[in-house]
């Protein structure tokens, strides 16, 4: 058994933000809320059964805005910060990970995440600005295997999602979405990696113009994405330079947003989207020696700008 967690602790301070008001009352037109503290406490267990079976959860407990003003009139958002609860339960992930003779095996209700987080984000990794919480979230059926050998460094992956939460959709609120991944990449054990990623979605939702007479509006996309990241040491020198990359591409057509005359002539809107984004950095490294023989030093993780201490004995 395993149990990592965090737990961060949040103060904002902001101008009162102006609102549209609700007709003539004047009282309406703010938000009102110029501070609030928010805390959370982020628990992942882990119960591994030899080397083949794993299952994983995610818990965030307590988590809540618990001091500051509260809001007005925003009761709608998803966080409107409009009542105090210190104490709040959110589930995240629970989902069972088998490692077979042939490849791994995930089943379950799980994140959902790739390159940079342009395309799939799960909310799991800090960014190098604001913060993160909520992310995407599928009840998600995965498999990957290395067709050329387990100490092969390429992997090829397919998954099947029903998403649970993500930017666009929300099980919760009857906003389906379907997807069906397919992704390959080549990773070496010195955590330099290029792949591509590859997904088609079918969402859905129901929607009232009047009361009593419903419609249904859907998104088809195909999202198409390139993702990399490098780490190598730097000649004649005791450091390492870094870098990463992502680039997305999306298109498909919707009837979420329409004119007036696509309504009509039953004509949807085309969806087209392109997003990229990179990170180059360089970090060095040095030792110092200390009492009773123990050296420390500092080296690239791998996992971004920042260096982990290691300790060794001399």
């Amino acid at each position: 058994m395993q149990l990592h967690g965090e737990y961060q602790v949040r103060g904002t301070l902001l101008s009162n933000l102006a609102l549209r008001p609700f007709g003539t009352d004047a009282s309406t037109n703010q938000l009102d809320q110029t501070s609030r503290v928010y805390h959370w406490l982020r628990l992942t267990p882990r119960v591994s059964y030899r080397d083949t079976l794993t299952l994983i959860g995610q818990l965030d407990v307590p988590r809540g805005y618990f001091a500051g003003k509260e809001t007005r009139h925003v009761e709608e958002a998803e966080r409107p910060y409009d009542d105090r609860q210190p104490l709040g339960i959110e589930p995240r992930w629970l989902y069972l990970e088998y490692l077979s003779p042939i490849g791994l095996f995930r089943v379950g209700q799980q994140p959902s995440h790739w390159g940079m987080g342009i395309l799939a984000n799960d909310g799991d990794h800090p960014t190098l600005f604001g913060d993160y919480y909520g992310g995407s979230i599928a009840e998600r059926i995965a498999f990957a295997t290395k067709p050329a050998g387990k100490d092969s460094p390429f992997t090829v992956a397919i998954a099947g999602d029903l998403v649970f939460k993500d930017a666009t959709a929300d099980l919760r609120d009857e906003d389906r979405a379907f997807q069906g991944v397919l992704a390959a990449y080549y990773a070496d054990k010195h955590e330099n990696m290029i792949g591509f990623y590859g997904v088609y979605r079918h969402q859905q939702r129901t929607r009232e113009s009047l009361p009593g007479r419903e419609f249904d509006e859907s998104l088809k996309v195909w999202g198409f994405d390139s993702s990399g990241k490098f780490n190598a040491k730097i000649p004649g020198m005791a450091g390492h330079v870094f870098g990463e990359y992502e680039v997305a591409y999306l298109l498909g057509d919707t009837s979420y947003v329409r004119t007036v005359s696509q309504t009509r002539n039953n004509e949807r809107e085309d969806v087209r989207a392109l997003g990229a984004a990179a990170r180059l950095g360089a970090v060095t490294t040095k030792a110092a020696e200390t009492s009773a023989g123990v050296t420390s030093s500092r080296r690239w993780s791998g996992a971004g700008p920042r260096a982990t201490p290691i300790r060794t004995t001399a």
